[in-house]
């Protein structure tokens, strides 16, 4: 199990729900569970709680009553800046986020339908308003359907009229993803570096110049001066022009 990836392994993630839904079953009884699993899980649990469980959860729970604050102050807001920019409402059912010591390799992910976050509590990345960035950015990953099928239609249309370009948008979305949780965060907290920006993440994920064209050609649909299929159609085709060069 520990050589799969809880970011992309659908059998993995489908693991994840039975766990969930147990909460603090002492046998997990009624989970769900590869019979070889829960007897790992059941035999390590012991241990986990002698050792581990008592300091984890005082910081799992500090975690949660330092973020609870700004989500009472900004969270409205946020999210119905989100419903706005993606053209989709934010879902009607609380989103669980489960706070945890460790999540994964990038500290956070997301798995939707539904949309479930799991979020690591001992992240650097995540404290305060930083943690309000990675909430919000997880739970956008349940609403950006009308983002990827306008980036599609955006690459076929140009990929038709510039066919010796062959673009593939690869992972513009998420970039748009980052930038739109980051933007919105530091609305808000003057001074605020979003994830993307602190960490390096541009250069890393995605190559220049993205990070700049986003702010140029998204940055006017966030304003609310463009709406979503042109800002998108024109981001894909100076992005596209750019990596040409």
């Amino acid at each position: 199990m520990i050589q799969h990836d809880l970011l992309s392994d659908r059998d993995l993630a489908a693991m994840q729900f039975p766990l969930i839904d147990a909460e603090s079953s002492p046998n997990l009884a009624n989970a769900q569970l590869p019979p070889e699993l829960k007897t790992i899980l059941l035999q390590a649990a012991p241990i986990y709680r002698s050792h581990w469980w008592p300091r984890h959860d005082r910081q799992n729970r500090a975690w949660i009553a330092g973020v609870q604050p700004l989500i009472a102050k900004y969270g409205d807001g946020l999210k119905n800046s989100l419903a706005t920019i993606y053209e989709t409402p934010w879902p009607t059912e609380p989103i669980r986020v489960d706070a945890v010591i460790y999540a994964n390799w990038a500290g956070a992910y997301t798995t939707i339908y539904p949309t479930r976050i799991t979020i690591a509590t001992s992240e650097p990345a995540n404290p305060e308003a930083g943690a309000l960035e990675s909430l919000f950015h997880e739970g956008s990953h349940g609403m950006m359907e009308k983002v990827q099928d306008a980036i599609d239609a955006a690459t076929k249309s140009m990929n038709a009229q510039h066919p010796d370009r062959n673009f593939a948008p690869g992972t513009i979305w998420h970039a748009v993803l980052f930038y739109t949780a980051g933007a919105l965060v530091a609305q808000r907290f003057p001074g605020y570096i979003p994830y993307a920006d602190k960490n390096g993440l541009w250069k890393r994920a995605w190559p220049d110049p993205d990070r700049t064209l986003i702010a140029q050609d998204w940055q006017p649909h966030i304003d609310g001066k463009i709406a979503l299929q042109p800002a998108l159609t024109k981001l894909i085709d100076d992005v596209a022009a750019a990596s040409s060069k």
